[in-house]
């Protein structure tokens, strides 16, 4: 009697699995057959923009004739031309202003740059604020098949990033701090992170 409850037990197991998969299945299918609804949208700057002063720029510029210098007298051209090629890139980032861009949450993904990424191709997303500007980083894939994943960089307005982020956590998971390096140049880059807790936490008066 007791080898049969535990066969039982096991069984209503499996059975409880294989409704909640169905569950899930019933679900996306009924929500692959929604039309596409905006739930919110805002406009924001295509990429971070940090404004920089004209000592930056001498110091930038000293620190890569330094090591152009250095990789002439070891003949090293390629690396002269890297270097040449990264101080361009560094100074068009931070001199040329980005564009503002439109980006919109819906019911089925995200909304930008006249594509939808849907939720599906999503795995997970942190918020991260650096010199002021909250940013959603976003690990997605182009197709499911994909083994990789990209990651995306969306500019949330400062009072409006906790609706959008408690909107999308609801979605796909949100990453936990212990996932998320806090070193000095991925802080330096990235920003510093910002718990799913203090995003959901209301604001006390």
């Amino acid at each position: 009697m007791a080898v049969q409850g535990k066969i039982n037990s096991e069984e209503f197991d499996v059975l409880d699995e294989e409704i909640k998969i169905q569950k899930k299945i019933s679900e996306r299918l009924k929500e692959a057959k929604q039309p596409l609804e905006v739930v919110f949208k805002w406009k924001a700057p295509e990429r971070f923009f940090e404004k920089k002063t004209t000592r930056w720029f001498v110091i930038v510029s000293g620190i890569a004739l330094v090591c152009v210098i250095l990789s002439a007298l070891t003949n090293n051209f390629i690396l002269i031309f890297a270097i040449i090629c990264l101080v361009l890139v560094v100074y068009s980032l931070y001199t040329i202003p980005p564009k503002t861009i439109e980006h919109q949450l819906t019911n089925k993904g995200i909304y930008t740059l006249n594509t939808l990424y849907p939720w599906k191709n999503m795995s997970y997303f942190w918020v991260s604020v650096r010199s002021g500007q909250y940013i959603l980083n976003i690990e997605y894939r182009n197709k499911t098949t994909d083994n990789y994943y990209q990651r995306m960089l969306l500019i949330v307005p400062a009072n409006e990033y906790k609706y959008v982020a408690s909107y999308i956590a609801e979605k796909i998971d949100y990453l936990g701090p212990e996932h998320v390096s806090k070193g000095i140049l991925t802080t330096f880059t990235e920003g510093s992170y910002i718990s799913l807790q203090e995003i959901v936490a209301k604001d006390k008066k």
